[in-house]
């Protein structure tokens, strides 16, 4: 399958470029549809991932003891480790996934994007305006919320922010690709759908049957590779969320109990950090949305041709043609899951307020114990 990017397509395979220099995506050649191997790649990748390993070193030792000492509820502590940890862990799997274990994977996801963009899906995009804007949000609220923290707290302190500022994009840029990526699945599945009631009217309907069939196998194993590729980040981006939350509203209500409420500085530093969390929860939301939708598109499908197949006689060609559309459909329907723990789906936000309620609740108690154990 050799198929070109479509002019609609040209400015993601910038930024797909531009991801391949965080160790986000490979390095990967296009117009050869094939990851390149060369020898100043691979030193480029090495020097950054010792880059990254030093960092995160230096983060575990001395940065989690001059973050921790400046908090006194012991649940912020928990939940900050918690945090730090699935920052980490997100990072090393994407690094890995992307440098070593799932390069296969990776050349059969962009060869079948190539292919959505080129014969399935026609549609104009706003991606680069999109794309802009959320960048451009992100890098607004966290150089303010770096400006907060520097009249707050002492160099000790500061000069961990870096790290930390970089980990939250590199999950922003995690975030961002997994969610163009449903896009482009979901806008082949809606374009699949309208292709398919057009041609119950087409002189060449046998054809088209066939030609629709090969399209929906290939929107079913681009789903497989996704969920092989992008699985396990769901995973730690849904656990990091959820943590955000719980860290965020366990922040408000500790400086209510610790009567440091009055602070404008502090207040600042709250408005900012729930800013970036609404924008966190934003993009999670939206993936699951995306899924979801895609999922029922899917469905969709089935259901026209179950429709399309009641309008035939029953001695008819067609109608032979149209059970074996299903028949053949069915075994490549496919929906986005998590490596295979849960699916993704509009059930997936009410976990996450769920668990964050219980959680936070828990935190709660620790904070009443710890403080009293302190008054003691």
């Amino acid at each position: 399958m050799t198929c070109t990017l479509t002019r609609n397509s040209k400015f993601f395979r910038i930024f797909f470029l531009y991801l391949s220099l965080f160790l986000v995506t490979p390095w990967y050649d296009f117009s050869k549809n094939k990851i390149y191997r060369s020898y100043w790649c691979k030193v480029y990748r090495y020097i950054l991932i010792l880059i990254k390993l030093t960092f995160i070193i230096l983060l575990l030792t001395d940065g989690v003891q001059v973050l921790l000492g400046r908090m006194v509820l012991l649940s912020q502590k928990i939940i900050y480790i918690s945090i730090l940890c699935i920052s980490i862990l997100l990072t090393t799997i994407t690094i890995m996934k992307t440098c070593f274990l799932e390069c296969s994977n990776w050349r059969r996801l962009l060869m079948n994007c190539q292919y959505i963009d080129k014969k399935i899906s026609r549609e104009n995009s706003n991606l680069f305006w999109k794309i802009v804007w959320m960048k451009f949000i992100f890098f607004v609220l966290t150089a303010y919320e770096l400006y907060i923290w520097l009249m707050i707290f002492d160099f000790s302190v500061i000069k961990f922010l870096p790290v930390l500022s970089y980990m939250r994009y590199y999950k922003f840029m995690v975030t961002t690709l997994a969610e163009i990526l449903i896009g482009k699945i979901r806008s082949g599945y809606v374009n699949l759908n309208r292709n398919l009631v057009k041609s119950y009217h087409s002189p060449n309907f046998l054809h088209e049957m066939r030609a629709l069939t090969r399209d929906y196998r290939i929107l079913g194993e681009t789903i497989d590779t996704y969920n092989n590729l992008f699985g396990y980040q769901i995973i730690l981006i849904m656990l990091h969320c959820g943590l955000e939350v719980i860290s965020n509203l366990n922040f408000s209500l500790g400086s209510i109990i610790m009567m440091n409420s009055g602070n404008p500085l502090l207040y600042n530093l709250f408005v900012c950090s729930s800013t970036l969390l609404m924008f966190s929860l934003y993009n999670f939301v939206t993936i699951v949305l995306k899924a979801d939708a895609t999922t029922q598109e899917a469905q969709k499908f089935l259901d026209l041709c179950y429709k399309i197949q009641d309008q035939f006689k029953m001695d008819s060609k067609e109608i032979d043609v149209m059970a074996k559309l299903i028949s053949y459909s069915k075994r490549f329907f496919r929906e986005f899951s998590a490596c295979g723990y849960f699916k993704i789906n509009k059930t997936n936000i009410f976990s996450l307020i769920g668990n964050v309620t219980a959680y936070l609740i828990i935190a709660m108690q620790f904070n009443e114990n710890h403080l009293r154990k302190i008054g003691d």
